[in-house]
């Protein structure tokens, strides 16, 4: 007959089998065990290892004191805008010291005025940190950034939602509308099916593209500027703005058939970013404009929360041995003395 311990063994290893709260591991080198929700997207990184902010707050620093005067403002006022629509307060922004944000440049994000631009851009994201090292051991240069630009006619309102929209990219968020289950579904000259129409040729480098890359294939083929995404970003074209993202880079829905968000802060309205405002992105239903959306919508919202509580996105922090860590660095530096 097996010994009393053993027998509390085997009864202690059934117990712990039955109990389905249990989580053994660490989120740092543990796999995802569960599905997301169906519509929602759970990894919007294009670059391929962009990671959530940790605790779910961006460190916001500003290239100058003017530049902080001038938006600090309405940084509170595009966030007012998130927890209206119901976003938890623990999605915050948060302003580190000037020392702070210049020891920790790839840790924040810095906010550069454009005064004589009227391009707005962010990162997706937590971007990772470009390959390679400087003659003191640190990472090259990439530090996260972020470009706004506040035009004299624009009313203060539409740059808000503007803002809002840039930190739902920052936070996490893609565009609705390079959702790639839309794929299969986006017309351009040659192809049929779509939810939207994409008018490429109402971009304003559409005729430097034509001259570039000689038309044709080079524009409208498979891997040409106006139909796929990688070769938009490699061209530096804008077109990668509307484009689907890689389906092996973004993940949403399986319902290849489902219905846009059409009121997600994340869309494009119709005449956004045309030349002499004429359209660029429609729905094909119709023929109808996409109005531009001021405020998120309830799965922007639902979005960010489930991306930020799934388990296979948990926020994680680089090892100091990791060379992606901005400490790396220091740890080479200490590593060489033991």
């Amino acid at each position: 007959m097996p010994p009393v311990w053993m027998w509390a063994a085997m009864l202690l290893s059934m117990l712990l089998a039955l109990l389905p709260g249990v989580q053994a591991g660490h989120p740092v080198w543990e796999n995802a065990r569960f599905d997301s929700p169906d519509w929602i997207v759970r990894n919007p990184y294009i670059e391929g290892n962009n990671k959530l902010w940790p605790f779910k707050t961006i460190p916001v620093c500003f290239e100058t004191r003017a530049v902080m005067h001038k938006y600090y403002i309405s940084f509170h006022a595009a966030m007012d805008l998130w927890y209206a629509a119901g976003l938890p307060e623990a999605f915050m922004l948060f302003f580190p010291s000037d020392e702070a944000c210049q020891a920790l440049p790839y840790e924040t994000v810095l906010v550069r005025d454009v005064p004589t631009g009227n391009l707005m851009s962010a990162e997706l994201g937590h971007p990772p940190i470009i390959a390679g090292r400087t003659e003191h051991n640190f990472p090259a240069p990439g530090a996260p950034a972020l470009y706004l630009a506040m035009p004299a006619i624009q009313p203060y309102d539409d740059f808000i939602a503007d803002l809002a929209h840039l930190l739902g990219h920052v936070f996490g968020l893609g565009h609705e509308h390079q959702d790639p289950k839309y794929a299969r579904r986006l017309r351009v000259p040659r192809r049929t099916r779509s939810v939207f129409d994409f008018h490429c040729a109402n971009l304003p480098h559409y005729d430097e593209m034509q001259v570039r890359f000689g038309g044709g294939e080079g524009v409208y083929g498979p891997v040409g500027v106006c139909v796929n995404f990688g070769a938009a970003v490699a061209a530096g074209f804008e077109a990668a703005q509307w484009l689907p993202y890689p389906p092996n880079t973004y993940v949403s829905s399986d319902d290849l058939m489902a219905d846009p968000d059409l009121y997600s802060i994340m869309l494009y309205d119709t005449f956004r970013g045309g030349q002499d405002e004429r359209p660029v992105l429609k729905l094909r239903d119709g023929d109808r404009n996409i109005d531009k959306n001021k405020v998120p919508s309830g799965k922007d919202v639902e979005g960010l929360v489930i991306l930020y509580n799934f388990h296979g996105t948990q926020d994680r922090l680089p090892f100091f041995n990791d060379p992606e860590s901005p400490y790396y660095g220091d740890w080479r530096q200490y590593a060489d003395c033991m």
